[in-house]
């Protein structure tokens, strides 16, 4: 399996204008251009009432869920049809017709969503109880929003309508991103002298504890990803026959 290669990802690539979307009233992507105008609308109140800084991993994972959502919107849902068991070799075939534009919003939906759950246990578990108290609006608005809601917008569209089907082997993508995060983090405390989270200061006693913890956690959510994008595209499967 090649580096880049995609073992499912059943979307048509073929493009929908948006004159087409009003004339067949397609649900799915009027869905889709909302819920991009719902998580624009939140990056521009977060720039107006907080500072949108990317550094943060929520900022990238919500980044990278909009991202998905952006990249899908031409993509239509496969036709199902009562076909006969395909074999692995033809199914490989398949992976090299795969668009550029798709695999970017594979790897945007892989990383993303396992970003987006790190990002919430961390939020919820070792940072809430430090912040000060929020109006609800704005504790709903900045708190439940990126740190739950996105992630179960981008899980319903990738198990339920896309069905991408994941890699296991493929969890070496969101090992890349968080290595490269937190190089990232390295080089901002030798600029600013601060940790972005200070749980993860990689020169605290904790640190022996919590990297492992995360390395491992990664492993886990990607692997709990892949089972469920898998079962959903058995239940298809066994549906359309």
């Amino acid at each position: 399996m090649g580096f880049l290669s995609i073992t499912s990802f059943n979307i048509d690539a073929s493009t929908v204008s948006f004159k087409d979307i009003l004339k067949t009233n397609h649900k799915l992507t009027l869905w889709r251009i909302f819920i991009i105008f719902w998580m624009l609308f939140f990056l521009v109140t977060c720039g107006i009432w907080q500072n949108l800084d990317i550094r943060y991993l929520t900022k990238q994972s919500y980044l990278m869920t909009l991202l998905y959502f952006i990249l899908v919107i031409p993509l239509r849902i496969e036709k199902r049809t009562k076909t006969s068991t395909n074999t692995k070799s033809s199914e490989s075939s398949n992976c090299n017709d795969v668009p550029f534009r798709s695999k970017l919003a594979y790897i945007f939906a892989m990383i993303g969503m396992n970003s987006a759950i790190t990002a919430t246990f961390v939020y919820w578990i070792l940072l809430r109880k430090s912040l000060p108290y929020l109006p609800p609006l704005y504790y709903w608005w900045f708190g439940i929003n990126p740190h739950g809601l996105s992630f179960v917008l981008i899980f319903i569209d990738v198990v339920y309508f896309t069905n991408i089907t994941f890699s296991y082997s493929h969890c070496i993508y969101a090992i890349i991103y968080y290595v490269l995060y937190t190089l990232m983090m390295t080089f901002n405390f030798f600029l600013t002298k601060e940790w972005l989270y200070p749980v993860l200061d990689i020169y605290s006693k904790t640190a022996k504890i919590i990297y492992p913890c995360l390395a491992i956690s990664v492993t886990f959510i990607h692997s709990l990803l892949t089972f469920f994008c898998r079962l959903r595209r058995r239940i298809n499967k066994s549906k359309s026959e």
